[in-house]
């Protein structure tokens, strides 16, 4: 089933675009691991904080995928630079196609959530 997880992340002032580099890499093993969307948004009005919405095959996709060298590495790289982590809110029960996460993420847009998105894959 599939799996979606939204959320934000808080950054030390100054170092969100340092954030967004580590989340945007391109990787090939996320893909291969079942991710099927990766989105990273902004906010011009709220300059330390990050957007991120994943979408992937299933809940153990996402979970295996925390087990991957690169995921660790980004994940110990990205730490020192996080203020604080909040709003996630993951879906296990809910199918979610790609289409409606581009629709959710164009509505958050469009009230102001966030003025920027990245598509990685």
């Amino acid at each position: 089933m599939t799996f979606a997880n939204f959320g934000t992340l808080g950054t030390l002032p100054g170092k969100r675009d340092d954030l967004i580099a580590i989340l945007t890499r391109p990787s090939n093993e996320l893909s291969n691991a079942g991710c099927l969307l990766y989105e990273v948004g902004t906010n011009d009005n709220d300059p330390n904080t990050v957007f991120v919405a994943e979408l992937w095959e299933s809940a153990e996709a996402h979970g295996a995928s925390l087990q991957l060298e690169s995921v660790r590495a980004a994940i110990t790289e990205a730490m020192p630079l996080l203020l604080w982590r909040n709003g996630w809110l993951p879906f296990p029960r809910l199918w979610f196609s790609t289409q409606i996460i581009k629709l959710l993420l164009q509505w958050a847009a469009g009230i102001g959530l966030f003025s920027t998105t990245k598509h990685i894959w």
